[in-house]
């Protein structure tokens, strides 16, 4: 990639990434944005091992979440489970859930309520909700891919009761 290549993914990405990815960690802007940078830097350094397969902007976003998830493992800060609304995409994963489809709620609703899930039944779920696959899940959670999916089953099915329950 170019210099101009390389300077229009950070000033297209940046904003999305920062809102999107880093803010849904922290509630802090200047901690969001230094892994924003870090993140960035990392998707410069490994720009020659991008395969072009898939989504540019979903490889950005998994380095970013990686770079994040590093930086917390290393400072052992507890993971802020929040993920702000702005992150629900045209095609996420919640909005094509039959929990929307079959009851009415909305991705507002569940993002409301997810945090009442257990500690374990969230992780996958957020882990999910930021594009990663079950495979990677297994991986980084040193589970089997079938723990993973079965766990993202049983946090659906437990936000579904949840907001059935409170309606």
């Amino acid at each position: 990639m170019t210099e101009r290549t390389i300077e229009e993914v950070y000033s297209t990405l940046w904003k999305k990434m920062l809102h999107q990815v880093c803010m849904s960690y922290t509630k802090d802007y200047d901690q969001a944005q230094e892994w924003c940078q870090l993140g960035f830097i990392k998707v410069y350094h490994h720009l020659p091992n991008y395969k072009q397969k898939g989504s540019f902007e979903g490889w950005v976003r998994r380095i970013i979440t990686n770079t994040i998830l590093d930086a917390k493992r290393k400072k052992t800060l507890p993971v802020n489970r929040e993920i702000p609304l702005e992150i629900i995409g045209e095609k996420s994963i919640v909005e094509s859930n039959s929990i929307i489809e079959k009851y009415g709620f909305t991705a507002s609703d569940i993002f409301r309520v997810k945090n009442q899930l257990p500690a374990s039944k969230l992780k996958v779920f957020d882990m999910v909700l930021n594009g990663y696959k079950h495979k990677e899940i297994a991986d980084e959670l040193n589970i089997t891919e079938g723990t993973s999916k079965s766990t993202y089953h049983r946090a659906k099915g437990s936000i579904r009761k949840i907001l059935i329950n409170n309606n």
